[in-house]
């Protein structure tokens, strides 16, 4: 198999993909930043079932050497391996099955670098996001791009929490159609179509996703596979933080701190058994070969 990780590896030009997303959501910015902490944390706690998951390996405080704003540091490995077929995973070295995420989150700006451990420099997809309140939507240059080029190369689209739908289908549920949703407890949801018009609070949130690659397989795949994944990312996202809305929404912050530590620790449990598993099953194939060789 040496020689498709050599292919995969195989340099080419430069190529580089960025597309500007627009998601409207219906709360005041300091509700935003409560409710994507919450459910940011229960989507890694659902995302993490056996081996495959995120692992948590350092958050820190972060402060900013430029402006000395304050804000958060967090080290993730996403393990993928089980979200690929399994001909792509004996194909492929277990460090090309993972993806390593750096994020610097800020008040004022948001930036995420993920990076793959087998592929090094040749792939980087770097997320940067803000979030606006009292906006349209409009923001020309939302994430101050100072590169022409880039600029010129940009792509915009508006996600729409109630009426665009997810690519992939199997993660399409209805229970997390917000068409659909009444909260409970505050005055919220179902989203009409045109809700974004009308809606207040309102606040934009702008994600700009940059794609550096030098890969020749990825070459003619990239903007169909990255940027569909990182779409879907963020509209399932947004959408279950509109359905999870009176989990979170009037929660003090440290509750929400509490709730994060409570999903980091039942992801790390779920992983640590799974390795428990892991060694046991090797040890009871070990026995099993040493008793062949004994008869």
């Amino acid at each position: 198999m040496v020689w498709f990780q050599e292919f995969l590896l195989h340099q080419t030009d430069d190529m580089v993909l960025i597309t500007e997303y627009r998601i409207p959501c219906p709360y005041t910015l300091a509700d935003y930043r409560l409710g994507q902490r919450y459910s940011n944390a229960k989507t890694c706690k659902e995302s993490t079932k056996g081996k495959d998951g995120i692992e948590i390996l350092e958050t820190k405080p972060y402060t900013d050497p430029v402006t000395g704003e304050e804000g958060i540091y967090t080290l993730k490995i996403y393990h993928l391996g089980g979200y690929l077929s399994d001909w792509v995973r004996k194909l492929m070295p277990e460090s090309a099955l993972q993806l390593r995420e750096e994020c610097w989150d800020l008040p004022s700006h948001v930036k995420t670098v993920l990076k793959n451990p087998f592929m090094g420099e040749k792939f980087e997809l770097k997320i940067e996001t803000r979030q606006i309140e009292n906006d349209d939507g409009k923001q020309e240059n939302a994430l101050n791009i100072t590169d022409a080029k880039l600029l010129s190369k940009r792509k915009v689209e508006v996600l729409d929490i109630a009426t665009d739908e997810l690519s992939d289908k199997k993660y399409v549920k209805p229970e997390e159609d917000p068409k659909h949703f009444k909260s409970t407890k505050h005055e919220l949801g179902p989203l009409a179509p045109g809700w974004s018009n009308t809606t207040k609070p309102m606040t934009w949130c702008y994600k700009l996703v940059t794609l550096k690659a030098k890969i020749a397989l990825l070459q003619n795949k990239a903007e169909e596979y990255a940027m569909g994944m990182e779409r879907d990312i963020f509209l399932r996202f947004h959408k279950q933080m509109f359905i999870w809305i009176d989990e979170w929404l009037g929660l003090p912050l440290e509750e929400i701190i509490e709730c994060e530590k409570k999903f980091e620790q039942e992801m790390k449990e779920r992983l640590e058994k799974e390795d428990e598993t892991k060694k046991g099953g090797k040890k009871d194939k070990k026995k099993e070969e040493d008793g062949k060789d004994e008869v």
